[in-house]
């Protein structure tokens, strides 16, 4: 059985671990002004904290999407054989 004191270590212990994994991450960085001010004027961002979280995320989808393309280069989609437009269409219908 859990003694009390073990209890209460447990759930503090429990939040302080979830409070730590949902806040987000402060960082510092030494940007020049004028790339900050085009992220600002690019993005539409409300603030630069806005604005940088924009450009990073679109910097990542970016990155994910040429991984996606690099990875189809080397290796492309191939059609079946009995692959025609009346066969997906009768395939759409039936779903």
């Amino acid at each position: 059985m859990i003694e009390f004191f073990e209890y209460d270590f447990f759930i503090r212990y429990l939040i302080v671990f979830l409070i730590t994994k949902i806040t987000d991450m402060k960082v510092t960085a030494l940007l020049p002004e004028e790339m900050i001010n085009e992220v600002r004027k690019f993005s539409g961002g409300k603030n630069i904290t806005e604005s940088l979280q924009i450009a990073l995320s679109d910097y990542v989808q970016r990155q994910k999407l040429k991984k996606a393309i690099k990875k189809l280069k080397q290796s492309p989609l191939e059609f079946s054989k009995d692959f025609t437009a009346e066969n997906i269409r009768r395939i759409n219908r039936e779903l």
